[in-house]
């Protein structure tokens, strides 16, 4: 039984992420892209095309978050390497984490020391106010995983991995259950814009972390594995 592998690409710079430091953004359905945002999208779609030879039969599926600035992420990236829009499904179970009644609120009102101090003592089921907890995000995202893209990834006779675009702390929370590592870890993980986290699956042999936040600029990095990789 082979590998199965999923490449996870964060979205593009958006406006939320110009604010960040000071307001909570959360999940922010509407927020766009901004310009270096689309140019670091499309930088990914031609680098693929242009470096790594990637096209429109180098993946077995494509999904995408509906918040607007995964989406344009995945448009822009797929529109370099020939990819048909309708081939980009849409998956809830991608999106951001849901801070709640704390959306938009400002960050340093909100994190006080009292809650920073309480997010520290339990950072896996700390929550904002009608939010969602670390916990939550892991759990639906290996939901989506385990019951759709691996299957996917398995299934395909190429052995193409499965393409998601989505967001930073989904990503953070994927890499905590594929290492096994403390859920503190994951507030101290860092995820690139535009970054590029692979993880793979053995039926016999679990989750294997192949690559994480990989770059454009590291050439030598590349962010496709050419053969299965042999589990140990």
């Amino acid at each position: 039984m082979r590998l199965a592998r999923v490449i996870l690409i964060r979205h593009g710079e958006s406006e939320a992420n110009t604010r960040e430091n000071i307001y909570i953004a959360g999940r922010d359905f509407h927020t766009k892209l901004t310009l270096k945002g689309r140019e670091q999208a499309l930088e990914l779609g031609s680098f693929w095309r242009d470096s790594l030879g990637v096209n429109s039969d180098s993946f077995s599926s494509i999904y995408s978050s509906p918040a607007t600035r995964a989406l344009e992420t995945a448009n822009l990236v797929c529109e370099q390497i020939g990819v048909e829009k309708n081939r980009i499904r849409l998956e809830e179970a991608l999106l951001e984490i849901d801070h709640g009644e704390w959306e938009e609120g400002v960050r340093d009102e909100l994190y006080t020391e009292e809650v920073k101090k309480i997010q520290k003592e339990n950072p896996y089921d700390f929550k904002a106010p009608g939010g969602e907890s670390q916990r939550n995000v892991e759990g639906r995202v290996l939901d989506f995983l385990m019951k759709t893209a691996m299957p996917e990834a398995l299934a395909d006779p190429h052995a193409r991995p499965v393409l998601v675009f989505t967001h930073g702390f989904v990503i953070k929370s994927t890499l905590r259950h594929v290492l096994d590592a403390d859920p503190a870890t994951t507030y101290k993980t860092l995820i690139s814009n535009v970054s590029a986290t692979e993880v793979g699956y053995h039926v016999d042999h679990g989750w294997h972390l192949l690559r994480t936040n990989s770059t454009i600029p590291i050439h030598q990095n590349k962010l496709f594995t050419p053969k299965p990789i042999k589990p140990p």
